[in-house]
């Protein structure tokens, strides 16, 4: 077996896999060539570079990624921050659940919908928020780093893996949004 982090890895273990059966090969990613366009990505998400910071999130609209928790995260954040606001670049089943929050709670937040080529938008952020409550490995959270996409991202599975707290982003618990409120 081909785990694609220690995390899953410790996952095969424990449901009683043999070690010498399973193998930890870390997804990649093709390293970006050139700077990354900010302006250009602002563009093509019709985002307004003057009216406040962008947090941003990439991925499928569901609750193990912890979409919700976001959203109650960020209305604990919008105080404090003028303008702030959440892009969010996909699809799922807790899409119309996502607005209803973010209308219940007063947060700023556009759903752009699906993007074939989405890490191409990351540079329109201020930062990228990977707010999974299990995350396998990440590939997502390498290519904002690809980008120097400041990251945020739980502290689960394979995150721990990609990001030093404090060094390559800022490492958060699972839930810490619901959590706070």
């Amino acid at each position: 077996m081909i785990a694609v982090s220690e995390a899953v890895r410790d996952g095969l273990l424990a449901s009683g896999l043999p070690a010498r059966r399973v193998v930890t090969v870390r997804n990649g990613i093709e390293t970006p060539v050139g700077a990354a366009d900010a302006a250009a990505a602002r563009q093509a998400l019709q985002l307004d570079a003057d009216r406040g910071p962008v947090v941003g999130f990439v991925g499928r609209l569901c609750a193990t990624k912890g979409v919700l928790d976001l959203i109650w995260a960020m209305s604990l954040l919008r105080g404090r921050w003028p303008g702030l606001r959440l892009v969010m670049v996909g699809e799922g089943p807790l899409r119309s659940q996502v607005m209803d929050l973010a209308r219940g709670l007063n947060v700023d937040v556009r759903l752009a919908g699906y993007h074939p080529r989405a890490a191409d938008l990351m540079p329109a952020f201020d930062l990228l928020a990977v707010p999974s409550v299990a995350e396998p490995f990440g590939l997502v959270t390498l290519e904002a780093l690809a980008r120097r996409v400041p990251v945020v991202v739980t502290r689960s599975g394979g995150s721990r893996e990609i990001v030093r707290d404090g060094v390559e982003g800022v490492l958060v618990p699972p839930e810490i949004g619901r959590a706070h409120v």
